[in-house]
């Protein structure tokens, strides 16, 4: 069980935000946890919103699609990049707003053909993308946008640990994303500017970020060239959503749909390397209910190396999974380690991927297993 703190930590940073049925009870006990609450996500998943009206859609016309504090922003990068110059003026008052609320035009299509790194980070400060259902493509000419939609990549500095995590202070919503290479959003803490993404998990950690109400589609190397795919380079799908070294989170009330990968040079398994949801180095504690994962080549959830006592519930899987609905992966002569006492229960779990749409039955497992093998993977369904 992890340290008090922890568990006041959770509790402060997610229950306004989300509502979640039984929160604190994600550290004390996982069984008592089933499902997000009525206030998570409360725009409906993968549907936009309604057209703004004509008086609307003139007050954003010539406009900049992203929006916050009054200003307009070309892209989500263009955005960040003042707010670091804003965070380095000492008569900006930007850093003293207790939340930066980022809209996007409501119902707008807003061609994104770039990755967002995002290392703004200040403690006091929270986060949040509302996407007002816009859509966010990387599409081009039919081929995705190598990377992530978002790299949240904040920088928290040293001293944050797995039982004393930095505030993750983000929350995004009602965002449709689609056309991304690499996948939609990677949460990915790190403690220094220009330090490599791996030290989340081993040094840096953040927790309570909360993804609700967003889709996620068309991603992955499905329709990147062969050539141009490649294991080694990680130009391929890997995770609708990823978290690395994060924490008592919540992902709920999200569309997954067609998440996948075609062959991957290098690579024996190239389709089964995306996952919607991928959790994976530390990340423990967090909360993956109320989804719908449908045409996913890889198995929708997996969770590596290391991430113990998540809890998957309530979601929905049609087409998804070479495997199994959830599945354990690690790989000790790297020296990953293994994970620990999840609790997978209530989930409607369909047949399993066929690119053709033909689909065989998932079988259920009633527990996850606990056998060991040096490297290889665990499979559970329920």
């Amino acid at each position: 069980m992890l340290l008090p703190i922890l568990a006041f930590f959770i509790h402060s940073a997610l229950a306004a935000p989300c509502d979640l049925v039984g929160v604190t009870d994600i550290v004390t006990d996982l069984g008592n946890v089933t499902s997000c609450g009525a206030a998570c996500g409360q725009k409906k998943p993968g549907v936009a919103q309604a057209e703004p009206s004509k008086k609307e859609a003139a007050a954003y016309r010539g406009r900049g699609p992203y929006h916050l504090l009054g200003q307009d922003f070309g892209s989500l990068q263009e955005l960040h990049d003042w707010l670091v110059q804003q965070s380095q003026d000492p008569a900006s008052t930007v850093r003293l707003e207790p939340e930066l609320r980022i809209t996007l035009t409501p119902g707008a299509v807003i061609h994104q053909r770039e990755t967002t790194v995002w290392t703004y980070y200040n403690p006091d400060q929270k986060l949040v993308i509302d996407g007002n259902g816009a859509v966010v493509s990387g599409l081009n000419g039919g081929h995705p946008t190598p990377g992530y939609f978002l790299s949240y990549r904040p920088i928290v500095g040293t001293g944050t640990t797995r039982t004393a995590p930095a505030p993750a202070n983000f929350e995004m919503t009602g965002v449709i994303v689609r056309g991304y290479e690499s996948g939609g959003l990677e949460l990915n803490p790190i403690t220094t500017a220009g330090a490599s993404r791996w030290e989340a998990g081993m040094s840096a950690f953040i927790a309570g970020a909360v993804i609700s109400g967003n889709t996620f589609e068309q991603l992955g190397s499905l329709e990147t060239p062969y050539s141009q795919t490649s294991w080694k380079k990680q130009r391929y799908g890997n995770g609708g959503v990823l978290l690395r070294g994060v924490s008592a989170s919540t992902i709920c009330k999200n569309v997954f749909e067609g998440l996948e990968n075609g062959e991957v040079k290098g690579s024996d398994d190239g389709s089964q390397l995306i996952h919607a949801v991928y959790v994976r180095d530390s990340s423990s504690y967090n909360l993956i209910s109320g989804n719908t994962f449908e045409d996913i080549s890889g198995d929708p959830v997996r969770i590596s190396n290391d991430s113990d006592h998540n809890v998957v519930n309530g979601n929905t899987s049609r087409n998804a999974g070479q495997k199994a609905f959830v599945s354990e992966w690690y790989s000790a002569g790297s020296g990953e380690q293994p994970c620990d006492d999840h609790r997978i229960s209530g989930n409607d779990i369909g047949k399993l991927y066929r690119p053709d749409g033909s689909t065989e039955k998932a079988k259920k497992a009633k527990k996850f297993h606990k056998k060991r093998k040096s490297s290889g993977r665990e499979y559970v369904e329920g």
